[in-house]
């Protein structure tokens, strides 16, 4: 199950995926949607996430309940 989708600016197929258990994954949409990649470091699930672009760099932040503030750059 899925509880938040956000699609990537600098890769059409990528998805970003916070899963309801709270972990941030990555989808590629070119192989029906298959995890390609899990982002580690979380310690408990994540609450709030956001993807921020600049300069054919793309970066996904993410808060959790670990009360964490945890910046990935996934380019």
């Amino acid at each position: 199950m899925l509880s938040n989708l956000l699609q990537s600016q600098v890769n059409e197929h990528h998805m970003y995926v916070i899963t309801q258990e709270g972990h941030a994954v990555v989808l590629d949409r070119r192989f029906n949607h298959r995890v390609v990649r899990k982002m580690p470091g979380s310690k408990g699930s994540i609450r709030a996430a956001t993807l921020l672009a600049h300069d054919n760099m793309e970066f996904l932040i993410t808060g959790g309940c670990d009360r964490y503030l945890r910046v990935y750059d996934v380019t």
